[in-house]
């Protein structure tokens, strides 16, 4: 079986939502257009009236499109527990006692479908195929200008730890904690990047910023992602190697 991870799963239900909001949100604007020319509707009115229609409109069928989603991803990612973190933050999944998972258009078929595509798929070990997925690769951050100088990246993340500018590798089973950071407010035509980790036996926490030039060429998901990835990995044991 060919497994897809959850970063791509993730994506792809985000580009469900966004394209198919833009098309109900354009059949409104179109609509609107056509009622202003043949019925001589007030222009502001008819945009506003039509938009929120197709907006209305939308709501189940966004409904539906995650359901599907859901069984899509499900039977095909590689790591179901990732997904569910990555999608949670990212507003695809919702928590069991979430208002919307009360309410939301999904037949019983589905719905026992989902739940049993997610009791198989948390009980599974897969860690072997993470192993081989993610070993191999790596992702590494430069700002624009290291990129034209070809200088160091800011970060390296692969099987081995996290590598570090001003600090040097730092392996996976060192962390005690680790997560990344950033401000949701664009500053200057950049966002405030950040990385907050803890080393086993110290108890300050540091924050290593990524943000020491202005444009910085970040996949802020993808860095996300892997962070999560790799601190999975490393807590299994005889998956990475010294």
């Amino acid at each position: 079986m060919k497994y897809i991870d959850s970063y791509k799963a993730t994506q792809t239900g985000l580009y469900l939502v966004i394209f198919s909001a833009l098309i109900f949100m354009s059949l409104g604007i179109l609509t609107s257009i056509y009622f202003v020319k043949e019925f001589d509707f007030h222009p502001f009115i008819s945009v506003i009236l039509f938009i929120s229609i197709s907006l209305i409109i939308y709501t189940p069928f966004w409904s539906y499109i995650l359901v599907k989603w859901k069984i899509w991803s499900y039977k095909k990612i590689d790591d179901i527990e990732i997904l569910i973190k990555l999608a949670t933050r990212k507003n695809l999944i919702y928590p069991d006692n979430h208002f919307y998972t009360k309410y939301e258009i999904c037949s019983k078929k589905d719905k026992n479908l989902i739940r049993e595509l997610k009791r198989i798929k948390l009980a599974e070990d897969n860690t072997n195929i993470l192993n081989n997925l993610y070993r191999d690769k790596e992702f590494k951050i430069k700002s624009y200008l290291d990129i034209l100088l070809n200088n160091e990246p800011l970060l390296i993340i692969n099987y081995k730890g996290v590598w570090l500018k001003d600090t040097g590798l730092i392996k996976w089973t060192n962390f005690s904690y680790l997560k990344l950071n950033f401000d949701k407010s664009m500053t200057e035509g950049f966002r405030e990047t950040w990385i907050d980790y803890k080393i086993k036996g110290e108890k300050e926490i540091i924050r290593y910023d990524l943000n020491k030039l202005s444009f910085m060429n970040i996949n802020y998901f993808k860095l996300e992602y892997l962070l999560e990835v790799y601190k999975k990995l490393a807590t299994t044991t005889g998956i990475f190697y010294s």
